[in-house]
């Protein structure tokens, strides 16, 4: 009956009449204690023996053959008209095979394969045999665990399979565009993208015919063509953020030994590892040398002093070392990692001449395994080896030490025993078969399929919070810093994991602020980044030397595994935008300010911007007029998001009182309290503030100048410090500290040259500081002359300039009921901004359900690393 029948084999025929009853009979003659029918597809085949075959078994079967004909479609639409047929003939069949008619079962294979199949976790969808080939004789094995990652690279899942009925019941058919061939692994393709996984049938009796010509063969010559194809429909498969999951389930990257730990820990992310006992990794490491292509061992070796990826994760250096370490060893087959304590800076360096005194204080150990446990690996010491191709990387950030000597012994200790339980397992591979797939421990090139990428971070994420991450050429003290650092926190408080890239550095400051923000901090330092292109004009503006270099197949892999980018001020980022895209990235630039030359002519970020327009998302601009300038350039307006300014820290309310409090007791005769805080370059004006300062020598004026220099070299700062009576202060970072002096100051000073929408002004709004500043950039918006602030001219001469400054210096200084008043509306203008109000409309464009994603958060955030679990 219908109800009893388990299996049903769909056999399409198009041309091969006589082949189809040797197809038939292997279905009839099958040694199974299940219910099997054949179901016969007649693809508009014009031979009537075709027909003629199809139809007197089904008149001499007693219902166990039913015969189909339809008008030709193709390959896979027979296989689909079969299962369409199949649903509504037997409607309570749990599995069916896919035979061509060119091919035969063995008697007992569909015995064997439904009893694996119904033996199988729900996961397993499909059942797929070794190839055994007639006509031209051959055996290829396909043994080993079902591989995804493998299955992306290249296709061992013969169509001749037994499929459960849940794939079927999941809508995976095949694809009936697809006439050129590789229908099946498409298939496969499918189905795994449901969430199914093929298991292995070993001697199962499949027969597959090869000929000298056939389908098949013609599929090969158009491979390429085809696959392209399949790989623009399967790209969120082939996407990194998907395939460094299925790396982590299948071919975890990293093996780490620890002493005390009595086993290995094998992980992609180093925040979620897991354990296996040694004799495992001994078996595991020992299988992967036996059958390359069948089993798998992470190919990096992680020697670690006890608790040093947790003292890195708390850093949030933890990934970003690791991927540094991987990119090493591409030509080095060790790398040691030393840490180092730095009250203010993260950072990651890298030496490449490898000192061999770097062992002995290393906190990590990063090796290539086949350098240290391959049969042909060369019998040397550790201290060898890495004096003959070893590299050093140091990490640094607050409270990054390890009192820990003894890591050399102990990893050469580890190398001696895995070596040794090597010799314990036969070299052979039992299989007789032959072997024709890519080694398993080439896995990783799957992350190529889509286009060249290097290592990718090891960054595994909950796929419940959206990944966005933020780039910089460097982190200092400046005001952009400082603003994407509040973009961070916004987005991290509603419900988003925050990354931190550095494009040109190898450190950053405000290491504090930076941990307490990012989940993980990374850099890449490359030549391309450093340089413009000069030969490339784009409205005045140099672009990027990195498109051509390999710093964009490093920079893919950087960030590959985020869902959003805000790519600010980092020229070299540009030419990764395109390639993120094709990642499935939300590609985004944060623009500040138009930058200025020496001589005047336009430079920097914007201008080359707008030549990277079409592989943005959007341009998130800080003013109305860089909103404006960006449309005047061929940005599409409802591509620009404004996303004004506000004060860069949370102040202390009291200590604003105090201040405006203090102000409104002040007396004519008091000195007027002068500030500059800020940068000591050249586009702050500061050979003017020099002047400035010259010219008030005389008057009742107390100055204090805190910055320092971070794009010019600062030839003035000793005159400024002669002029002051006292050193220069440095910058500040320190919320308290930043109270203290906006509440000390009466004026904050100004005397830049172009500018965007510095936060320096909002801050010393917020305390009734009143701004006295060059009208460049978008301060106007800021500022309301003469009511909560003062602009001075910026297109006189530079003498006038300066005097037009120290005139209004000298009025307020005389005025203190007008600056008291200018005070009150200036603390009046910042009351109640905020950073989750300005960034609305970019959270509604990044993240479209921005509507559904929580609010800001309270206490510990989930995706943030716990050291102790670490």
């Amino acid at each position: 009956m219908a109800a009893d029948v388990e299996a049903v084999v769909i056999i399409p025929v198009f041309r091969q009449p006589a082949l189809l009853v040797e197809a038939v009979e292997s279905v009839l003659s099958q040694d199974a204690a299940c219910e099997i029918r054949a179901l016969i597809v007649d693809d508009g085949c014009p031979l009537p023996q075709t027909r003629s075959v199809g139809l007197n078994y089904a008149r001499a079967s007693a219902g166990k053959v039913v015969y189909l004909r339809r008008r030709n479609g193709g390959l896979s639409a027979a296989r689909n008209f079969g299962v369409a047929h199949a649903l509504r003939l037997f409607p309570g069949f749990r599995s069916v095979f896919f035979l061509d008619a060119d091919n035969r079962l063995a008697p007992t294979a569909l015995r064997k394969m439904t009893a694996l199949l119904n033996g199988a976790g729900p996961e397993i969808g499909w059942v797929y045999p070794d190839i055994d080939t007639f006509g031209l004789t051959e055996n290829f094995s396909v043994a080993g665990d079902y591989s995804v990652l493998a299955h992306l690279r290249e296709n061992f899942c013969e169509a001749g399979s037994l499929v459960s009925r849940r794939v079927i019941d999941a809508g995976v058919r095949f694809d009936e565009s697809m006439r050129r061939g590789f229908e099946d692994w498409d298939f496969w393709l499918q189905a795994a993208r449901k969430g199914f996984r093929g298991l292995h049938a070993r001697d199962c009796g499949f027969q597959y015919r090869r000929r000298a010509e056939s389908m098949l063969s013609g599929a090969e010559r158009q491979r390429e063509a085809i696959l392209t194809d399949m790989r623009e429909k399967h790209a969120p498969l082939l996407r990194a953020r998907g395939l460094i999951r299925l790396e982590e389930r299948e071919a975890p990257r990293f093996a780490k030994f620890e002493p005390g730990m009595t086993g290995v820990e094998l992980f992609v992310d180093p925040r979620r590892r897991q354990t296996i006992d040694l004799a495992e990794a001994n078996r595991r490491l020992a299988r992967a040398r036996r059958a390359r292509q069948q089993a798998f061992f992470p190919g990096i070796l992680v020697f670690s002093a006890p608790g040093a990826l947790a003292r890195l994760a708390n850093a949030r250096l933890d990934r970003a070392v690791l991927w540094r370490a991987q990119r090493l060893l591409d030509d080095r087959a060790i790398v040691a990692v030393r840490f180092d304590a730095d009250a203010k800076r993260l950072g990651i360096e890298t030496r490449d001449a490898a000192n061999p005194d770097a062992l002995a204080g290393a906190a990590l150990l990063v090796a290539r395994a086949d350098a240290l446990t391959a049969p042909d690996a060369p019998s040397e010491t550790l201290n060898d080896l890495f004096s003959r191709t070893g590299a050093e990387l140091a990490a640094r950030a607050p409270d990054l030490s390890l009192a820990f000597t003894d890591l050399p012994v102990f990893a050469t200790g580890i190398v001696e025993d895995l070596r040794h339980a090597r010799k314990n397992f036969s070299t052979q591979n039992p299989d007789w078969r032959r072997e024709w797939r890519h080694p398993r421990c080439d896995i990783s090139d799957a992350y190529a399929l889509i286009e060249p990428i290097g290592p990718v971070l090891p960054l595994v994420a909950d796929p419940a919070r959206p990944q966005v991450g933020f780039i910089l050429p460097l982190v200092a003290f400046g005001g952009v810093e400082k603003v994407v650092l509040n973009y961070a926190r916004v987005v991290r408080d509603h419900g988003c994991d925050a990354h931190l890239f550095v494009i040109r550095e190898n450190e950053v400051a405000l290491a504090d602020e930076v941990r307490d923000i990012f989940q993980s901090v990374a850099f890449i330092d490359h030549e391309g980044a450093r340089a413009d292109a000069w030969d490339q004009i784009y409205h005045a503006a140099g672009a990027s030397n990195c498109a051509r270099t390999d710093f964009i197949p490093d920079g893919l892999g950087l960030l590959a595994t985020m869902d959003i980018v805000l790519n600010t001020h980092a020229l070299a980022a540009h030419s990764l935008m395109a390639g993120l895209r094709r990642q499935g990235t939300r590609t985004y630039v944060g623009l500040h300010l138009v930058e200025l030359s020496a001589h005047g002519h336009p430079m920097g970020s914007p201008n080359v911007a707008v030549g990277f327009e079409h592989v943005y998302d959007g341009f998130l601009v800080i003013s109305e007029q860089l909103r404006a300038w960006c449309m005047a350039r061929g940005v599409p307006a409802d591509k620009i998001l404004l996303a004004p300014n506000v004060a860069s820290y949370r102040a202390d309310p009291e200590a604003i009182v105090r201040a405006l409090t203090r102000r409104a007791r002040r007396s004519k005769g008091d000195a007027l309290r002068v500030l500059y805080l800020g940068r000591l370059d050249r586009q702050k004006g500061i050979d003017r503030l020099e002047e400035i300062m010259r010219a008030t020598d005389r008057d009742s004026m107390e100055w204090r100048v805190i910055g320092g220099a971070v794009l010019d070299a600062c030839v003035e700062e000793a005159r400024l410090a002669a002029l002051l009576g006292q050193p220069v202060e440095p910058p500040l970072d320190a919320p308290a500290a930043l109270d203290e002096v906006f509440g000390w100051a009466d004026v904050l000073v100004l005397p830049s040259r172009f500018e965007g929408a510095p936060l320096t002004v909002l801050e010393a709004q917020r305390f009734g500081c009143v701004p006295i500043i060059s009208r460049v950039g978008a301060v106007e918006e800021m500022i309301a002359d003469g009511v909560d602030g003062f602009l001075i001219d910026a297109s006189r001469s530079e003498t006038r300039i300066v005097e037009d400054f120290v005139a209004r210096l000298r009025d307020l200084a005389g005025a203190p009921e007008r600056l008291a008043a200018v005070a009150r509306a200036a603390a009046t203008r910042q009351a109640g901004a905020s950073w989750d109000a300005s960034l609305r409309d970019w959270l509604a464009h990044a993240l479209p359900q921005a509507g559904q994603t929580p609010g800001p958060e309270t206490g510990r955030h989930p995706g943030r690393p716990n050291p102790e679990s670490a």
